[in-house]
Order: structure tokens, then C-alpha cells, then sequence
């Protein structure tokens, strides 16, 4: 086999590798967004509060994000070829059984049962992207990734207005065919690569020339990025979770048109996503570009605040937040873990930080749901604002001490 010959092999290898962990991720959305998507009708199908309703979300974020963290600094170790195909098949299983008009109380434990096991499935996607993809093809890889929770949720909602009005329930059976679909093909396609050993180099090279975050001092920005992801999560979750109830309740909207009007979010999400990726060619600094990115998400949510009684104003502001907050999702849990993926598990590092988003995930879906209950949405659009606010504030703090000590600049 020629040289050219093994170099065209080895690129056909590493997008096979990019577009499975894609649509795998992607479609993992079908099963966790099912419920979130249909969150008004089954409020009124099963006669309970948005505390309640909340809670199912609440319970799959807390699973989920604490499954990151302990998937994360374990699945360089899992079998890949079967673990994902069993992972998805849960989650088919689960709504599945959900199509049928089983207790309320039983979705809830259906979804820690899908936490659980779909927590796997980030970390373990980045790693095999860290392990099967090399430089030259490492921007499209982040890319393509960086639009997977957009396009999911962009899908999951779509389906979810198309049966809205005929019965809500085939939206929990489409899902779990498409999940055994991917679980097959997953199968059928994955295999293992290592292109982990020249990007460790690349770092090593990469640090010794600039002198920047060696040793531990990698830990204090991963902190930092732990807490702004964790805010992140609580308004990105709080406005995508919420936004279908909050159009029928403040505008009177019916179900499938405010499910269908919530597609703007995830197609804005997508843009954020591939802005996030432009940006970071050219702002070099992680924490500069965060910042960037809270100081106008506080912007768009002063704007709800003041204005969410027009409904023109809180559908265009609520698509600007999802933009953005995906953009800056983006930044902290893809573009930065496999930016030192040489020097930390991508896998561990993505699902630590993942984890934290799903934290604050679990506050906005039952926090917010119960401000709602308690004292209506403006309180909820406050609430958002003032933690968004508190999110810019941490970054600038942080940027001015790298400021002074340059071995922390991020």
C-alpha cells in the first residue's frame, strides 16, 4: 500500500470517526429532549404543576451530570464498539415505554434510568474524537460537534410539533426507533484510532514556547470554566425547558405552534455554535472570548426582563440568548478540552465540565419552574439576569488577575 494510498485511508477513517460521534450525540436528544419538548401537554395531560413537571428534568439533570463527571474519568476505559450501542438502546426502551399511557411517576424514574446511561456518551464521543481525529481535521471535528445539542433539540422539537396535535405520545415511539437505528450503525462503524501521542507533543511544544498553564496551574481555569458552565446550563435549560409553557401561558399560544415557534432556539443554537468556532481563530484568549459572550447574553436577558410581554421582542431575544449561550457552551466544554487534549483526557475534562452545565441544568428546570408557580415568569426573567450578570463578573475578576500572572492566561 502506497504512501497516498494510507493517507487517503486515514482521512476516510477520521470523518467516519467525526460523523458517527455526530449523529450519535445528536440523536441522543430524541431520547432525553422527548419529554422536554412536550412539557406543556403533558402538564395538562397529567393535571400537574411546573414544579412537578420540572422535577422529571431536575432529576434527569442531576443523574446526568453526575454520570459526566464519573463516565468522564472512566471511559478511556469502557469497550466503545458495545457500550453505545447498549447505552442508546436504554434510552429507546425507556421512551418507548413511554409512549404507552403509563403513571406520571414512573416517567421520573424512566428518566434517571436515561441519565444514567446517556451520561456515558459525551465524554465517550470526545475521547474517540481526542483518539480518531488528528490536527489537520481537529477543527472540523469541534465544528461538527458544536452543533450537535442545537441540531438534537432542533429535531426533537420539529417531531414534537408534528404530532402535538394528533397525539403527543409517537413522538416517544419515533424516538426510540431512531435510537435503535443509530445503536446499529454505531456498531456496524466505529473503529479505534490514536492520534493522541503527536497531539501530546504538539501541547508540550506549544506550552514550552509560551510558558502558559503548566502543571496544576491547569486546574484553576477548569474551575473557573466548572462554575460559568454551571450558569450557562441554568439559562440555557431554563429558556429551552421553559419557553413552549412560558408562550402558551404569557401569549396564549397553542401547543404545536409554541413548540413548533421554539424551533428559533435550536436553529439559533447551531449559529452560536459555528460562531464560537470562528471566534476562537481569532481571539485567541478563552476567558477574553467568555467574557464576550456573557456580557452580551446579560445584555439579551435585561431585554426579556423589561420586554417579555411583547412577544415579536421575547421570541427574538429568547433566539439571541440561545445564539449565545450556546456559543459559550461551545468555548468551554469542546473548543478548550481538546485544545489541550495532549495534556488532559478529553473525556474526563468534557465530562467534569458537562457535568457541571447538567448541575446547573437541574437548578433551572425546577428553580425556575417553581418561581413560575410561586410568583410568576417576571421573577424567572430576573432570576436569569441577575445570574448571567454574576457569570461576567467571575470572568473579569479572573482576567484581571491573569492579567498580573501571566502562567494563568487562558
Amino acid at each position: 500500500m502506497t504512501k497516498a494510498t494510507k493517507a487517503t485511508k486515514a482521512t476516510k477513517a477520521q470523518w467516519i470517526s467525526i460523523f458517527i460521534c455526530w449523529l450519535t450525540y445528536t440523536c441522543t436528544y430524541f431520547g432525553k429532549y422527548s419529554y422536554n419538548a412536550n412539557i406543556s401537554i403533558i402538564e395538562e395531560n397529567y393535571k400537574i404543576t411546573h414544579a412537578e413537571a420540572g422535577l422529571v428534568l431536575t432529576v434527569f439533570a442531576l443523574f446526568y451530570g453526575a454520570g459526566q463527571i464519573v463516565h468522564g474519568l472512566l471511559c478511556r476505559k469502557y469497550s466503545k464498539k458495545y457500550i453505545v450501542p447498549i447505552t442508546l438502546l436504554i434510552s429507546a426502551t425507556a421512551n418507548a415505554l413511554c409512549f404507552f399511557n403509563i403513571p406520571f411517576y414512573l416517567i421520573k424514574y424512566l428518566w434517571i434510568m436515561q441519565a444514567a446511561m446517556l451520561s456515558i456518551l459525551w465524554p465517550l464521543v470526545m475521547q474517540v474524537i481526542s483518539e480518531n481525529v488528528g490536527s489537520n481535521l481537529m477543527p472540523k471535528a469541534v465544528l461538527a460537534m458544536s452543533t450537535t445539542t442545537s441540531v438534537g433539540a432542533l429535531l426533537i422539537y420539529g417531531i414534537s410539533a408534528l404530532f402535538a396535535e394528533i397525539n403527543f405520545r409517537i413522538t416517544f415511539l419515533v424516538s426510540s426507533v431512531i435510537l435503535i437505528s443509530v445503536a446499529v450503525l454505531w456498531f456496524c462503524l466505529y473503529k479505534p484510532g490514536n492520534y493522541l501521542e503527536t497531539a501530546k507533543k504538539e501541547i508540550e511544544e506549544k506550552s514550552e514556547s509560551s510558558g502558559a498553564l503548566k502543571g496544576r496551574l491547569i486546574f484553576i481555569p477548569i474551575v473557573l470554566f466548572g462554575i460559568l458552565i454551571l450558569i450557562a446550563g441554568f439559562a440555557r435549560d431554563g429558556i429551552q425547558s421553559w419557553s413552549p409553557v412560558i408562550l402558551k401561558q404569557v401569549h396564549g399560544m397553542p401547543d404545536s405552534f409554541s413548540i413548533l415557534l421554539t424551533l428559533v432556539l435550536p436553529i439559533s443554537g447551531i449559529v452560536g455554535a459555528c460562531l464560537a468556532v470562528s471566534l476562537s481563530a481569532r481571539i485567541k484568549s478563552f476567558i477574553v472570548l467568555t467574557i464576550l459572550f456573557f456580557t452580551t447574553i446579560s445584555l439579551f436577558n435585561l431585554i426579556v426582563y423589561l420586554f417579555y410581554k411583547n412577544v415579536f421582542v421575547m421570541v427574538a431575544a429568547f433566539g439571541m440568548l440561545e445564539f449565545l449561550i450556546h456559543g459559550v457552551l461551545n468555548v468551554i466544554v469542546s473548543i478548550f478540552p481538546l485544545s489541550i487534549r495532549g495534556r488532559i483526557s478529553t473525556g474526563a475534562l468534557t465530562g467534569i465540565l458537562n457535568g457541571c452545565s447538567y448541575a446547573g441544568s437541574a437548578a433551572g428546570t425546577y428553580l425556575l419552574g417553581l418561581i413560575a408557580d410561586k410568583s410568576g415568569w417576571a421573577n424567572v426573567f430576573l432570576t436569569l439576569l441577575i445570574s448571567v450578570v454574576l457569570a461576567t463578573v467571575l470572568g473579569v475578576v479572573y482576567f484581571i488577575i491573569s492579567a498580573k500572572n501571566k502562567k494563568l492566561k487562558i
